[in-house]
């Protein structure tokens, strides 16, 4: 083959290669799926110029692109997760202390419900004195006591069944953001 033919292959071929390399440029920096096939339409080559042993370097370094774009792909997928988890981290802490704020809140506006209703309690009940007990005979007070007893159980029960309904209203309200 002449010189001058020779040299116009020489400088098709580098042109082909240039468009090759341009070709897989522009599609791992649009992000779209690689294949070959794709890639020598995108350079106006035919796929047997991109699979010819004589171009084995050009398809090398086109693989060397690609695993150095997907390697950058991952550590930013590595980092944005990276992120994400810390920001969730945060958000768990957060929600956390809120919940044993709340927890303080509940239990301090139990203790005063507690001693309110106690108060309560103290002006209904009647007084019995041990020198009432003591002219008695032992039968006679133990089942005035047993009786007091009972009626005490039933007030405590009925009591403790309005506490619950406070706390529950309660619950709701703070879940509400009635106490903020």
């Amino acid at each position: 083959m002449p010189d001058h033919l020779t040299q116009h292959h020489r400088v098709i071929s580098g042109q082909k290669r240039a468009a090759v390399l341009h070709a897989a440029d522009a599609m791992i920096e649009q992000g779209v799926a690689f294949h070959w096939t794709t890639l020598a339409r995108r350079a106006g080559v035919s796929v047997k110029f991109i699979n010819d042993p004589k171009h084995g370097d050009l398809k090398e370094h086109v693989k060397q692109k690609l695993a150095a774009a997907y390697d950058q792909q991952a550590a930013h997928a590595v980092a944005a997760s990276n992120a994400t988890a810390a920001q969730l981290r945060v958000k768990v802490a957060n929600h956390a202390a809120q919940l044993r704020r709340q927890d303080q809140v509940i239990k301090l506006l139990e203790r005063k419900l507690g001693e309110h209703l106690g108060s309560e309690i103290a002006l209904d009940l009647p007084a019995i004195t041990g020198a009432a007990l003591a002219f008695k005979p032992e039968t006679e007070r133990i089942a005035e006591l047993e009786g007091r007893v009972v009626e005490l159980e039933d007030q405590l029960l009925t009591r403790d069944q309005e506490i619950d309904g406070l706390r529950v209203a309660l619950r709701q309200g703070i879940r509400e953001g009635a106490f903020e």
